[in-house]
């Protein structure tokens, strides 16, 4: 997990078989229906490609997330899946 944004707030990315990516952002809601309730999104899509790491999240609450850019070399492998921090 990567802290981001507001304390507390963070996205978790879990690579699977051939560079699938899995994963959610969690956030503070910030409309006047959700402010300070915690919300996660859930990836629509993603896919890691050398460390070029990319995903979208599935619209929710007029919310949706596109992250393009690079993982980070921190990565720890757990079983059969890894976790990055990014």
């Amino acid at each position: 997990m990567y802290s981001f944004l507001r304390d507390g707030e963070f996205v978790q990315v879990t690579v699977e078989d051939h560079g699938r990516v899995t994963g959610f952002v969690s956030r503070f809601g910030d409309s006047e229906s959700d402010r300070g309730v915690f919300l996660d999104h859930f990836f629509k899509s993603g896919k890691l490609d050398a460390n070029q790491l990319a995903f979208t999240t599935t619209p929710s609450m007029a919310y949706r997330s596109n992250f393009r850019g690079r993982s980070s070399e921190a990565m720890a492998k757990v079983g059969a899946t890894k976790h990055i921090m990014c």
